[in-house]
């Protein structure tokens, strides 16, 4: 056989073979992402759409924003503080658990001298594993911490999502007490005691965490209707 017609055979062989395994190490995500970090409300993160290009990441101060799809490189979702992918602009790096699809993505500070400096928690954030009417809570502390609301008196597991079941005892206006505590020695000190309102058509998620220079939680809580179109 002519040897460049082998060559030519060869060639035609590989180039779908790299193509599919660019494909393979870049797959798509569905994600709704919130930085929980109210000293720099107005930051502005990347993040992949394409193995070698970065858009900026949709955020909305306070709440959460409309669905965005984004790439997972070697199934991971890369997030950066400029449009260059570099490890010196590497923000938060985390795995996205296997077959998750549409995702709240908690982005949560861990201190300047980590690297990278954020951590990203995931909630599935489809309908059939969030149904409204009920809530998440999530704890970036290693302090104990437990949340009573309306009947439910539940423990918060360090860096664990805790699913808290819909609230039945409300009152007239659908409200219920809902309180955090966290353990101080043998003691449980209160850091959030209000009355939040409860309905079925809403999903609410819970965020504790510790301030940089303070010792006692913080609570955030976005309230949520139902996951919101994504963003072209």
């Amino acid at each position: 056989m002519n040897p460049t017609r082998i060559l030519s055979l060869a060639a035609a062989c590989l180039i779908p073979l790299s193509a599919s395994a660019q494909e393979d190490s870049a797959s798509k995500l569905t994600v709704r992402a919130f930085l929980n970090d109210p000293a720099n409300p107005a930051t502005e993160l990347f993040a992949p759409d394409s193995p070698d290009h970065l858009i900026p990441l949709v955020l909305a101060p306070g709440e959460l924003p409309a669905g965005q799809a984004v790439a997972l490189i070697d199934g991971k979702l890369n997030i950066y503080r400029t449009g260059t992918a570099d490890a010196a602009n590497l923000l938060a790096s985390a795995t996205v658990p296997p077959n998750l699809k549409q995702a709240i993505a908690i982005i949560q500070p861990r201190g300047d001298t980590k690297k990278p400096p954020c951590s990203i928690v995931f909630l599935d954030d489809s309908i059939a594993a969030f149904p409204p009417g009920e809530s998440r809570a999530i704890s970036f502390t290693a302090l104990p911490i437990a949340l009573q609301a309306g009947e439910h008196k539940i423990a918060v597991a360090p860096g664990k999502i805790t699913t808290v079941p819909p609230v039945a005892k409300v009152d007239p206006y659908n409200m219920a007490q809902t309180n955090f505590l966290y353990k101080a020695g043998e003691s449980w000190v209160p850091f959030s005691e209000t009355k939040m309102k409860y309905l079925k058509e809403y999903r609410q998620v819970f965020i504790c965490a510790v301030r940089p220079g303070t010792k006692v939680p913080t609570l955030v809580t976005l309230l949520d209707d139902t996951p919101k179109p994504v963003t072209p």
